[in-house]
């Protein structure tokens, strides 16, 4: 075993148990790990913390490491008290730590977005995971003193996803573990005016100094940024370098430039603020800014149309707006009915002006407008909204100059898979209507499907294909005409504050971040 000969030289330290910060799902198992063995799996090598593991899933060896054993077991709502009861699978440990001591560990998740593998100090979360993560080594500086530490796999009351299951391993208290090595991408390809994400590991995975710094040997080609970021410069090879702080571990990337891909200026992209519910549990996002930004540089927004103000000097939020010969048109009041048609120049915006024409005109009554896209092949401004009530996604076409509404038809899909909602909408230069398919979980098939929409009808001609990532609620799309690329603003998950932007391939259905 791997650790034998920290087993043989353990000191056990007293354990005082904890107050867990979520309420236990009770309902046992047979049989418990035996504490030397969790021990073993658990500690660095020549380590030697001494863990438990108690409660109805205590932690359980799985080889060389240990990991959780509450799979397919969820938790419950109590409507009586009104909260959740997740079901914990919990394995914790107390420390001693000395000044400039620090705690690392690897981790290991495969799970539903909603099942969270959390680490506690001294009952306050500090980091957790979720999803797909293999081999992820966390460290962080602990204060001096005793402290409790706590890893727990809790599980909500909906789904279960992949393997269920949470692993822990290599857990040490003490000095930084050192660099041994670094590994980097070998290779990659990047067209001038563009830029790619290098991919690095510092090793080990627990290691206390990840800092690293790059170098291209050939700026004319390509540079890099301290965030591994390689910039395109002109058609030609050339090497990047990483070299770790600790150590002067070295790695190499061979870069190849390609032919330049210019930049694309992106009108009606919808961003999302970020909004705290009920005591800061999580997050609800507030779609209300309109931007526009250059696509090679996402981060540094050009324009934003945020909210605009009343008479009373009360913000009204922007629901969806589209860009069109100068003007860019739009819904006011997000989530509130009656939502209104309105107006305002281009050059207005840049010049910081929010003053929008307000033509008296409203979208459906009871529905939440979500994105807006113009039909350039027939002169008309389309627009996609949700039903409160019956949750169904309909078809409507705005008149740019009076702001009269007009409902085409609720949107429908012969695939009897595709059972929930249309999000977003964007529009081709030939006029081929596209609209994104919520999935999630195991809402429809689990992640946004890509649909061609019949503009007349309302009904889906085809499913494209999967984009390869979950969507929730509202998104937004907008069509490139130079490129015939579609741009999408995704919004993974309700209470994370995960969004990307992403380039779908009409064709296929297949984004790419």
């Amino acid at each position: 075993m791997k650790k034998y000969v920290a087993a043989m030289l353990a000191v056990l330290l007293a354990f005082a148990g904890m107050v867990l910060p979520v309420r236990l799902f009770a309902a046992r198992i047979e049989g418990t790990s035996d504490a030397a063995s969790l021990d073993e799996a658990l500690n660095y090598p020549g380590d030697t913390l001494h863990f438990t593991s108690d409660g109805d899933y205590p932690w359980v060896v799985d080889g060389e490491r240990a990991k959780s054993s509450n799979q397919g077991v969820d938790g419950f709502y109590d409507g009586e008290s009104g909260t959740m009861v997740y079901c914990v699978s919990e394995v914790k440990t107390t420390v001693v730590a000395q000044e400039g001591d620090y705690i690392s560990f690897d981790v290991s998740v495969s799970s539903e977005e909603y099942d969270k593998f959390s680490f506690y100090i001294d009952g306050q979360r500090v980091e957790r995971w979720c999803g797909d993560v293999q081999g992820e080594g966390f460290c962080s500086e602990l204060t001096a003193g005793e402290h409790e530490l706590s890893w727990q796999y809790a599980k909500d009351s909906v789904v279960s996803g992949g393997e269920d299951t949470a692993w822990l391993d290599n857990v040490h208290v003490g000095a930084p573990i050192g660099v041994e090595g670094v590994e980097l991408t070998s290779n990659v390809s990047v067209p001038a005016c563009r830029k790619v994400q290098l991919e690095w590991t510092v090793l080990p995975l627990t290691a206390g100094n990840k800092n690293v710094s790059f170098s291209s040997d050939n700026t004319n080609v390509a540079t890099v940024d301290e965030k591994g970021f390689v910039r395109g410069i002109n058609e030609g090879t050339t090497k990047v370098t990483i070299c770790t702080e600790d150590g002067g571990f070295t790695a190499e990337c061979e870069v190849t430039v390609t032919a330049a891909q210019l930049p694309v200026q992106l009108f009606g992209v919808l961003a999302a603020e970020s909004l705290y519910y009920g005591s800061g549990a999580g997050y609800y996002r507030q779609p209300c800014t309109w931007i526009t930004f250059d696509d090679a540089e996402p981060e540094s927004s050009v324009i934003e149309l945020g909210e605009f103000f009343d008479d009373e000097n009360e913000g009204i939020p922007i629901g969806a707006a589209e860009y069109y010969d100068g003007n860019v048109y739009g819904f006011t009041g997000y989530g509130a009915s009656p939502e209104e048609f309105f107006c305002i120049s281009f050059e207005d915006l840049q010049d910081g002006s929010m003053n929008p024409e307000y033509y008296g005109k409203y979208g459906p009554e009871g529905s939440m407008i979500l994105d807006m896209a113009y039909n350039y092949a027939n002169q008309t401004m389309y627009y996609i909204a949700i039903n409160k009530s019956t949750r169904e996604t309909s078809l409507n076409t705005v008149d740019i100059y009076t702001g009269e509404s007009k409902f085409i038809a609720d949107i429908t899909n012969d695939d009897e898979n595709a059972t929930s909602s249309y999000y977003s909408i964007a529009i081709s230069t030939e006029g081929v209507g596209y609209v994104l398919l919520t999935g999630m979980d195991d809402i429809n098939y689990g992640e946004a499907m890509l649909c061609e929409i019949d503009l007349e009808t309302a009904h889906v001609i085809r499913n494209i294909g999967l984009t390869g990532k979950a969507n929730y609620q509202q998104q937004s799309m907008t069509y490139d005409h130079n490129t015939g690329k579609i741009y999408w603003a995704q919004w993974l998950m309700p209470y994370e504050p995960d969004n990307t932007l992403r380039c779908i391939d009409p064709e296929t259905g297949a984004s790419e971040y």
